[in-house]
């Protein structure tokens, strides 16, 4: 079966690596899956001979319609899976010209839908199914569109691959960590508050790994102890991150699935997160749950969690479980090989 997933997406975030993984994944599978990107982007990139760079840029473009309905019928694809409406657009009508029998959108957020004419179109008529990654995505999704048909919505949890993300160690000196974009919806600003409460507390490192708007490194220079604070950019090498942590912090306003958080909880690292979107569902009780935005709670959290490593143990190890019995990438796969096959 001939899978293709679509993603115009300039970024590289957590959708990106779902969709590059999950691509990889299906073709151990014997699956023959690939990836249809902007040019030039880190998707693209990462993807190498996996991918076709086609430039999705204006909705329904007949230039793009044309190329991709080229790719779909010289590729004899079977399925697709856009990333997002833009997508969807594009890929979805070219998909439906070409014969293609499964157009899946996957909704990453719980962002309401909007009621427009032309969601209606797309969602109801285009799209064949929409996965969405969490109980609070399906939630979201069907309350605020209640003329989509309810029977195309397919829960799917992402998967982890727990050989990959095996269980570390965890490191000598406390260590909270930090992967993402660096940006006010990722709640950096307040994990900056709170972390100038930490350190006048307890002696404990921060490492920060990602790219975005907000200058942390000029922040790091005026802290009490900036020795204490790692800033790296985006690598892809993040089982050597959670080696070197010893809590996840992820004090979002909104996420998509929080992949990061599941990842350190299946190298057995305990999360504290924001008691919003999809992440008290990806975290259960294996973590410390915070109201968005509340950074005399968060900085109260780090430094109890961080001052207590038996509980970061336990919590670790009750994390690891969790994605082995729930979150690992075999039941996904599974899962999205009965959806592919129109199941």
């Amino acid at each position: 079966m001939n899978v293709t997933f679509i993603n115009s997406m300039k970024m590289f975030g957590g959708a990106e690596v779902w969709q590059l993984d999950t691509a990889i994944e299906l073709n151990k599978r014997g699956f023959k899956a690939d990836i249809i990107a902007q040019p030039n982007t880190p998707l693209a990139q990462r993807a190498g001979t996996l991918c076709t760079e086609i430039p999705i840029r204006f909705d329904t473009a007949p230039w793009t319609i044309f190329k991709l309905y080229n790719h779909f019928r010289s590729h004899k694809t079977n399925a697709i899976i856009c990333n997002s409406i833009k997508d969807l657009k594009a890929a979805g009508v070219a998909a439906r010209l070409a014969g293609v029998p499964v157009v899946l959108l996957s909704r990453e957020s719980d962002v309401p839908l909007r009621n427009r004419f032309y969601y209606r179109f797309y969602l109801n008529t285009v799209a064949t199914g929409i996965l969405v990654n969490s109980n609070a995505t399906l939630e979201t999704t069907l309350e605020s569109a209640p003329w989509l048909n309810k029977e195309k919505v397919h829960l799917l949890y992402k998967g982890i691959d727990t050989d990959r993300f095996s269980q570390t160690p965890f490191p000598d000196k406390p260590t909270l960590g930090f992967a993402g974009e660096l940006s006010a919806r990722k709640g950096i600003p307040e994990l900056m508050q709170a972390w100038e409460s930490v350190e006048k507390e307890l002696d404990a490192d921060l490492l920060i790994r990602g790219v975005g708007n907000i200058d942390i490194e000029k922040w790091r220079k005026n802290l009490n102890y900036p020795e204490r604070v790692t800033v790296e950019p985006w690598s892809d090498d993040m089982p050597d991150f959670y080696r070197r942590i010893s809590v996840l912090v992820l004090p979002s306003f909104n996420e998509g699935f929080g992949l990061v958080a599941a990842e350190a909880m299946s190298a057995g690292k305990p999360v504290i997160a924001s008691n919003c979107s999809s992440l008290p569902e990806v975290i259960g009780n294996c973590g410390k749950l915070i109201e968005p935005g509340d950074v005399a709670q968060l900085g109260k959290t780090i430094i109890t969690l961080l001052s207590n490593p038996e509980e970061c143990v336990i919590l670790g190890q009750q994390g690891r479980q969790r994605i082995e019995q729930k979150l690992n990438i075999d039941n996904m796969l599974g899962q999205l090989e009965l959806l592919l096959c129109g199941g």
